[in-house]
């Protein structure tokens, strides 16, 4: 009843009586009836291989539904846009991995715009390795989506396309042909201090940055904090680290957001959870609600002033489970304020276990972030 009722209001909406594609998330609370749920969909719907996954919370333009049993289902039919769902194991007999299997699945790549969206299972895919296997440069091929994520104490979550539900797979939808995009990316997070360049690094490890300590440059860059935001910085400090050939200034989209894992007073090296090299620009940040309602804002600026010469059909939305509610104290803020920019566009989307999304000229894995996808026809 919820997946028929969620899918005539998807066709309403979209003014059709039947749908090329449906992409469709639910919360655990359907574990039992996933199978009779997808029938529904694609019943009511006539796609033919309703694609997506488990969500904790699940995520519409009519609000984002934390701690409540959901199914969110948005329906799309073009003449412009082709539509490719998948499902991967994630292993498989032939001992292939994931990634690999989708890189062949989807090559030859079709010429034109293009994007790939994945809901990997976190629990049986590392969920990095899967975007190194199937990447290319995110100009050729965009990655967005998130993972998979279950119940609250679940270490298993559900994907699937068509009539097939795998426990331990990765759902997938390329999308190609005459379609505009449009991306944007919220990491929650306020630049703090001035930028500086890694001078030395090995692995993970920052040893110097401008030629100093490493760990000297980021005491100093808190020293100069004002007192509420000193005070901040003791559970909300965060590296942000672009290339090498990023544009000077350093723009917050261009920052790849990681951990400090750890110092050593010693040597003076700082660890965050990212490999870096030499020539880095690393900008340390501030990551709480008050800069993640700046962020959110400030992208989805951006993303609106990108989108005026294109005409946005929908969106998808994935947000990480440690935003909502739990980091703003109040809920359906990010869809408020989307929807502030972009009315009444379907959007649908998930509370997801790590999201996925360019940032700098390359595709990533992300935490604690926000990723919009804004789709349209050319």
């Amino acid at each position: 009843m919820a997946a028929t009722r969620a899918t005539e209001a998807a066709l309403e909406r979209a003014g059709v009586d039947r749908a090329d594609l449906a992409v469709v998330f639910a919360t655990p609370n359907y574990q039992s009836e996933y199978r009779e749920l997808l029938a529904g969909v694609q019943a009511v719907s006539g796609a033919p291989s309703p694609i997506g996954c488990t969500g904790m919370s699940v995520i519409t333009s009519e609000g984002e539904f934390e701690g409540h049993p959901g199914v969110a289902v948005l329906v799309a039919t073009s003449n412009a846009i082709r539509t490719r769902p998948f499902l991967v194991p994630a292993t498989s007999a032939d001992t292939s991995s994931p990634g690999r299997t989708i890189r062949r699945l989807i090559d030859p790549l079709p010429e034109g715009p293009r994007l790939l969206v994945l809901l990997p299972d976190p629990f049986s895919v590392h969920v990095a390795h899967l975007i190194t296997e199937v990447e290319e440069d995110p100009a050729i091929l965009p990655i967005v989506g998130a993972a998979a994520s279950g119940g609250p104490g679940q270490r298993e979550s559900f994907q699937w396309c068509g009539p097939e539900i795998g426990l331990h797979a990765v759902a997938g939808l390329l999308l190609t042909g005459e379609l505009t995009l449009r991306l944007g990316v919220a990491q929650g997070c306020q630049p703090i201090g001035q930028p500086s360049r890694i001078s030395r690094a090995q692995a993970n490890q920052i040893i110097e940055l401008d030629g100093r300590p490493a760990l000297e440059r980021l005491q100093e860059t808190v020293a100069t904090l004002p007192k509420a935001e000193f005070e901040r910085a003791a559970h909300s400090l965060f590296a942000g680290i672009a290339h090498e050939d990023a544009q000077s200034p350093i723009h917050q989209g261009d920052l790849l957001v990681r951990n400090l894992v750890g110092v050593d007073r010693t040597s003076g090296v700082v660890a965050v959870a990212e490999q870096v090299r030499q020539g880095q620009i690393v900008q340390f940040v501030l990551r709480d609600a008050r800069a993640a309602r700046a962020d959110m804002r400030r992208m989805l600026e951006a993303l609106y002033a990108a989108t005026q010469r294109i005409r946005p059909r929908f969106g998808f939305y994935f947000n990480c489970l440690g935003r909502g509610v739990g980091l703003y104290g109040d809920a359906n803020h990010d869809i408020t304020l989307i929807r502030e920019f972009f009315g009444d566009l379907p959007i649908v989307g998930f509370f997801g276990n790590g999201e996925l999304a360019p940032v700098g000229g390359k595709n990533y894995a992300h935490s604690y972030t926000g990723v919009l996808a804004i789709i349209g026809e050319a």
